[in-house]
């Protein structure tokens, strides 16, 4: 006689506070990651990439001049998908190391943006709770003091220094607060 039990510990709500000591904790790492990745793509590309939590490709996107034709390291064979990555300074192994190194630091996903000085910022996905998704931005240019403020306006968004702002995106209501938001700034505020 066999029994199994099965336990399902739900995820806590992401607040600012446990998204800044995630931060810290992974800082050099996620540093990293963004400057690697950085360096294999042109500078006028784009990139995205999301995994699972078990590491299964879930969601892939480029901007680029070069058109590129992936879908997916399951699809296709890999001499195809392997030419067509490399349009964009990718491989697969390099695919599969950015997909190692976000499950090293528990993170689901990776974009890098370009397109001025605003959008410029690399996005790595913190998790999903639910309609929730949770994010960090990692601006290339420090923010300035009117931005700063535009941003902390906005309900999804935290300032947390000037290059970095956390993002609580929910897919039902885009003008849903950001759990703990207002706390938050109001202690950190306090702390400078």
């Amino acid at each position: 006689l066999c029994i199994a039990v099965f336990a399902v510990v739900p995820q806590k709500e992401c607040t600012p506070e446990r998204m800044e000591a995630d931060f810290r904790a992974n800082h050099q790492n996620i540093e990293m990651l963004i400057r690697v990745t950085r360096s294999w793509l042109p500078d006028s590309t784009g990139f995205s990439v999301e995994y699972s939590k078990h590491g299964k490709l879930t969601d892939w996107g480029v901007s680029s001049k070069q058109e590129v034709n992936f879908q997916g390291v399951e699809i296709g064979s890999q001499k195809e998908q392997e030419k067509e990555l490399r349009k964009i300074g990718l491989s697969l192994e390099r695919l599969d190391s950015v997909r190692l190194a976000l499950q090293k630091m528990g993170y689901r996903g990776l974009s890098v943006s370009r397109g001025g000085t605003v959008s410029d910022y690399t996005e790595i996905v913190y998790g999903v709770t639910g309609n929730k998704e949770f994010d960090y931005r990692i601006y290339d240019k420090p923010l300035t003091d009117s931005l700063a403020y535009e941003l902390n306006r906005h309900y999804s968004l935290v300032v947390y220094n000037r290059y970095v702002v956390f993002s609580c995106v929910e897919s039902i209501d885009y003008d849903s607060p950001f759990p703990g938001k207002y706390a938050y700034l109001q202690k950190h505020t306090l702390s400078k």
